[in-house]
């Protein structure tokens, strides 16, 4: 059975993120994360708690190795975390795209799901 070091890499490598990149997610630096992943220092409870609550982990998996390693989400707890992404992201785009079609009456709402419909046929 592998480490939990070796389980923090893996979650990371699955991830396509640097060292870096996934440490700014928990608010570490990224030699912290190489430190957790050399197993030159076990992470604190609250970046433990931090790494399942942004990458989606079980608990249990992180610290023991036992059970699936991600948490399934419903359909609406996806889109809340999806929600969350976009509110503390720097993407002015989405914001916009959102806003304005939030801002559409129900006649334009239902062209422009007529539209995306029509994107996800191709």
């Amino acid at each position: 059975m592998i480490g939990l070091r070796e389980r923090i890499k893996k979650i990371r490598k699955e991830s396509g993120l640097t060292q870096a990149e996934f440490g700014a997610k928990i608010g570490v630096k990224s030699n912290t994360i190489t430190t957790y992943e050399t197993g030159t220092r076990v992470p604190s409870d609250a970046v433990i708690h931090s790494i399942c609550r942004e990458y989606n982990v079980s608990e249990a998996w992180l610290r023991t190795g036992e059970g699936q390693p991600y948490i399934q989400l419903d359909e609406d707890a996806e889109f809340l975390k999806v929600m969350e992404a976009i509110n503390i992201s720097d993407d002015d785009l989405i914001k916009r795209i959102i806003r304005a079609y939030w801002s559409l009456d129900d006649a334009e709402k239902a062209a422009v799901k007529k539209l995306i419909d029509r994107f996800g046929q191709k």
